[in-house]
């Protein structure tokens, strides 16, 4: 949380292909002090980029999926969907004000940040499907819309 140096264990890699429940309160614990020291340098950082911009910048700050604390990377049925997709998707977006909806997906947010500002003229897309793949089968994407709204479970 404070932005010092751990040693993760060997199994804690990105080729972990279950999370084990012994580790699970290891790995939540890890997610939440870098959070932690995270939302501190943002804050800084973000503090530090108003007070130094000539011009109101565009700040985006997103994240591509959520943590994997119940991540089963060979089920989409064994994984819960809704804390896995479940994202950071925040803007500073100036004299853009409620152009963005509450649903909305990366895909389509900057589809409209581009559209506002540089004049792209792109159409949005649906942004009401999630989709999830398996560690063996990276690119056959499996829809689990129906999945994001069941809680996760311990």
């Amino acid at each position: 949380p404070n932005g010092e140096a751990i040693q993760p264990k060997p199994e804690d890699n990105l080729k972990e292909l279950y999370m084990a429940p012994e580790t699970r309160n290891d790995y939540i614990a890890g997610y939440v002090g870098e959070l932690q020291y995270l939302n501190q340098r943002l804050e800084e950082t973000i503090n530090h980029i108003l007070a130094e911009s000539e011009s109101p910048p565009i700040i985006i700050l997103q994240g591509d999926h959520g943590s994997r604390a119940y991540l089963d990377w060979n089920s989409a049925q064994n994984t819960c969907v809704h804390e896995r997709m479940a994202i950071l998707n925040a803007y500073y977006l100036p004299n853009m004000d409620d152009t963005l909806y509450n649903e909305i997906s990366p895909i389509n947010s900057f589809r409209m940040i581009f559209d506002y500002y540089f004049d792209a003229d792109v159409d949005l897309v649906d942004d009401e499907r999630s989709y999830f793949s398996l560690w063996q089968r990276p690119y056959q994407f499996i829809d689990v819309t129906n999945q994001l709204e069941i809680p996760c479970g311990e």
